[in-house]
């Protein structure tokens, strides 16, 4: 899908970078979750993402609850 978006309007539209899971320890992962208020999720080629999974076990009480923005291509 890159390859052709780059194509039709040239190399300088899209900065593409595909990552697969995260280079983040969990501790600060979770540490990063903790004082989020909203995680936004926008997998492309992706299976099960267990980064919502880890922002809802820190949202726990008694913290409040936070927003999971999932968008499905």
């Amino acid at each position: 899908m890159v390859r052709r978006i780059k194509e039709k309007f040239g190399p300088n539209v899209i900065d593409y970078e595909e990552l697969a899971g995260s280079t983040l320890p969990i501790d600060q992962r979770l540490a990063l979750w903790k004082i989020a208020d909203v995680i936004m999720a926008t997998p492309i080629r992706e299976g099960l993402s267990l980064l919502p999974m880890e922002f809802i076990y820190t949202r726990k009480a008694p913290h409040a609850p936070g927003v999971i923005i999932w968008v499905r291509s």
